[in-house]
C-alpha cells in the first residue's frame, strides 16, 4: 500500500534524521560549548541543518486531504494543540516552582501574564523552542494556500522565493512580527524541496544510496568550513546562497545517509516522539541542572554533559507517559474530529 509516492508504513530513516536533529537541538540547548569538542566551527555546522531538517520533513509529508478546512484541522490537531499543551506544561511547572523557596527559583521570576505572551508578543518566557511549531503551521498553510493557486511546480518555486526573499527582508529590518511568521517564510524553501524530492523516489530504496555513506561525511567537512551562523528565531540568517544551498545539500546528504543505516536504538524512539522532546527538553533542563550542580558538585563542561545526558535519559519515560496520558494533546490521536467536534 502506498500514499501517493510515500509507503504507508513508517520509514525508519526518516525518525532516525529527526532522532539526530533533536538530540542536537537538545545539546545546543544545554550548552552549545559542548560541540567545542569537534571544533570551533561545530556548532555552526550543526546549524546547517539541525533546524531547516524538520521543515524539509514536514514537506516530504505534505497532502492536502479533503480540502483545505480538513487541512485546517489536521494542522490544528497536530500543531496548534500540541503547541497549547505544551507551552501549558511549562508555565504550569515554572508556576509550581515559583512556590518553592527562593534557592530553587531555577527558571528566574514568574508573573501570572506568561499565560498570554504567545498572543500578545514574539518572545515568551515559556518553553521558547515551541516557536519552530506556531512557524510550522503557517508554512503549511501558506504552502497549501500556494497548491490551490497553482500547480505548476516553477511557479511554486518562484513563489516561494519570492517570500523566502521577504523574510530575509524582515530579518534584516529586524521587524519581528507576532507568531513567527518571519520564520515560516525563511524556512519555506526547505518544505518545498521536501515536498517536491517526494515525486521523485528518493524514499525508495535506490541503487545509488550506499554512497550516502560517503556523502554525509564529505557534506559536513564542507558545512563545517562554509557554514555561517544560522538562528532562524532570532533572525540571524548567513547570506542565502549559503542557508539554501549549504543547508539543502547538508540536509539531503543526511536523508542519504539515514536511508544506509536505517535505525539505532533509542535515536529513532527520540525522533519517532520528537514533538514530546521539543516540548519538554526545555523544561527539564534547568532543574536537572539544578540537580546535577547540588548531587554531584561539578560545573563547567562536566555539568553540562552530565545534565545532557539525564535529561536524554528522562525523555524516554516522559513520551512513554505522555503518548499514552495525552495522545490527544501529543499529535497521536486528533483533539477535534471532522466537522470540527470535540
Amino acid at each position: 500500500m502506498t500514499r501517493g509516492n510515500i509507503p504507508a508504513k513508517r520509514l525508519p530513516f526518516i525518525d532516525l534524521m529527526k532522532g539526530l536533529c533533536i538530540m542536537l537541538i537538545v545539546t545546543g540547548h544545554v550548552d552549545t560549548g559542548l560541540f567545542a569538542a569537534l571544533g570551533d566551527n561545530a556548532d555552526r555546522m550543526f546549524q546547517t541543518f539541525r533546524v531547516p531538517m524538520y521543515y524539509f520533513v514536514s514537506g516530504i509529508f505534505f497532502k492536502r486531504y479533503g480540502g483545505f478546512f480538513d487541512f485546517a484541522r489536521k494542522k490544528v490537531n497536530n500543531i496548534l494543540v500540541t503547541f497549547a499543551f505544551f507551552y501549558l506544561f511549562a508555565y504550569l511547572v515554572q508556576m509550581a516552582v515559583h512556590f518553592l523557596p527562593a534557592g530553587l527559583h531555577v527558571y528566574g521570576d514568574f508573573h501570572w501574564g506568561y499565560i498570554v505572551q504567545p498572543l500578545t508578543q514574539r518572545y515568551w518566557d515559556c518553553n521558547v523552542p515551541l516557536w519552530f511549531l506556531m512557524s510550522l503551521f503557517w508554512v503549511n498553510i501558506i504552502y497549501y494556500v500556494l497548491q490551490m493557486l497553482t500547480d505548476r511546480w516553477w511557479v511554486q518555486v518562484a513563489f516561494v522565493l519570492a517570500m523566502a526573499a521577504g523574510g530575509y527582508a524582515l530579518c534584516a529590518s529586524h521587524i519581528k512580527p507576532l507568531y513567527y511568521l518571519d520564520t515560516a517564510l525563511v524556512g519555506m524553501p526547505f518544505f518545498v524541496l521536501g515536498s517536491l524530492l517526494r515525486g521523485r523516489d528518493v524514499l525508495r530504496p535506490l541503487a545509488l544510496d550506499r554512497w550516502g555513506l560517503v556523502a554525509f561525511p564529505v557534506a559536513l567537512v564542507m558545512t563545517y568550513f562554509l557554514a555561517g551562523e544560522i538562528d532562524i528565531f532570532s533572525q540571524v540568517l548567513p547570506s542565502g546562497l549559503t542557508l539554501y544551498g549549504l543547508s539543502s545539500i547538508a540536509i539531503v546528504a543526511l536523508l542519504w545517509f539515514s536511508k544506509n543505516i536505517g535505525s539505532l536504538p533509542g535515536v529513532n524512539y527520540l525522533g519517532r516522539y520528537s514533538v514530546v522532546v521539543l516540548g519538554t527538553h526545555y523544561v527539564y533542563i534547568p532543574l536537572v541542572r539544578a540537580l546535577v550542580r547540588y548531587l554531584t558538585g561539578c560545573d563547567g563542561l562536566a555539568l553540562s554533559l552530565l545534565t545532557l545526558l539525564l535529561v536524554l535519559a528522562l525523555m524516554f519515560p516522559t513520551i512513554a507517559l505522555f503518548i499514552r496520558v495525552f495522545p490527544r494533546f501529543t499529535a497521536q490521536k486528533e483533539l477535534f474530529k471532522p466537522g470540527w467536534r470535540l
